[in-house]
């Protein structure tokens, strides 16, 4: 029975006083469910709010740091692929191979790959790459590569792990393997044969030297860590050579105490005359910071910040966890689970536009359940009064 039937039956039969109260415990119960359902209609408008700001508001940008996809001597292009807005703006798969014509080794190398304009079926710009677990970088950097690969009699490249983390604008595509094009040509690839492997294969190995823990999963502020990388020549020949130690993501929670880093947060280690199945070891002596730092993730950089420390040589990897805050936590989660494409942002915008609207009905419906709620308070006055 709903509340008007109430009060029009109230006067004339007090069996309505029991209606009244059962009504009044109704609609207490509804305004009760209806806080639950915009706090949590709140809570997800917030998770795709700090979804969305973590994610850049604009996804293509010649402004975007480019420290990854800058040319360097080792790169494959001495320019930038596409170094305007009208290229961006303009974005076409003909557009880009007819733009690189003139780049006739950097053309060899694609066509080694097969990636050609009639090969590849889909091409779209990007403004992070996507890393794939068993991706390669091809450059012309024998520092450090896990193989050579030979284009013809007088052209080589190199492959290396992909690092951690890229930034600026690149290219997505399609050949029946997905690659992706760094705006400084160099290719990221998947299920490349090489036709020769890296002599120096590499270890890294850690120990927390705070609690003499072996191969530690997380590290606290204020620990100690030591790292020993061990080299092995696996070739026949006996081996000097340069590894460049790229430190930057463990730059980013602690502090180097035994070396002093490069500008570029590396440092190198020269390797003279090792013989064949003889190893080397360094030793790298690090001290975490008493503060992590709460610095927010960036689609420019989206591993940085991300709460790991993590170092690769050659064909080895290490990763310590920094055990971060849990406001730290709570935006990593969010950028794992609800990080956006840029075709997401439409769904995501209807999302909470929904959730909105479903905010505002709930508020109306609480403030219409208030003023009932006074109304029947009124009544209960009266009949206690004996005015009804």
């Amino acid at each position: 029975m709903n509340f008007r039937k109430i009060v029009a039956h109230l006067a004339y039969s007090p069996a309505m006083i029991w209606h009244l109260a059962a009504y009044d415990a109704k609609i207490k119960h509804d305004r009760s469910n209806n806080l639950k359902i915009i706090l949590f209609a709140v809570l997800n408008l917030l998770i795709i709010a700090m979804a969305i700001s973590v994610n850049n508001n604009s996804p293509l940008s010649l402004n975007t740091p480019g420290l990854n996809t800058k040319p360097t001597s080792t790169s494959l292009s001495r320019h930038l692929l596409i170094n305007q807005d009208s290229q961006i703006n303009n974005f076409s798969q003909n557009n880009f191979f007819n733009g690189i014509n003139d780049n006739s080794e950097l053309v060899r190398i694609y066509q080694h790959f097969n990636i050609n304009n009639t090969s590849v079926t889909k091409m779209t710009l990007a403004q992070s790459p996507t890393i794939q677990t068993s991706c390669v970088e091809i450059n012309f950097s024998p520092l450090n590569n896990i193989g050579q690969i030979t284009i013809n009699r007088d052209l080589a490249v190199y492959a290396h792990h992909c690092q951690k983390q890229y930034y600026g604008l690149a290219i997505n595509g399609h050949n029946g393997n997905n690659f992706t094009i760094l705006n400084n040509g160099n290719l990221l690839l998947n299920n490349v044969a090489l036709n020769t492997t890296q002599p120096l294969a590499f270890q890294i190995n850690v120990v927390n030297s705070t609690t003499n823990t072996q191969s530690p999963l997380y590290v606290n502020p204020g620990q100690s860590l030591k790292y020993t990388i061990t080299a092995t020549n696996t070739s026949q020949e006996i081996l000097s050579d340069v590894v460049k130690i790229n430190l930057s993501d463990i730059a980013e929670y602690a502090h180097i105490l035994n070396n002093s880093l490069n500008s570029d947060q590396t440092i190198y280690w020269q390797i003279n005359n090792l013989r064949p199945r003889q190893s080397l070891t360094y030793d790298i002596y690090i001290k975490t910071n008493h503060l992590f730092s709460s610095n927010p993730l960036n689609v420019n950089s989206p591993t940085s910040h991300d709460c790991q420390l993590t170092l690769s040589i050659g064909n080895a990897t290490n990763t310590v966890k920094a055990s971060c805050s849990p406001l730290k936590q709570v935006e990593l989660l969010t950028h794992q689970y609800l990080t956006p494409s840029r075709h997401d942002y439409k769904i995501l915008i209807s999302i909470l536009l929904c959730l909105l609207l479903v905010v505002m009905f709930k508020i109306l419906h609480i403030a219409r359940i208030n003023f009932i709620s006074k109304e029947i308070r009124i009544i209960r006055h009266n009949i206690n009064q004996g005015i009804i």
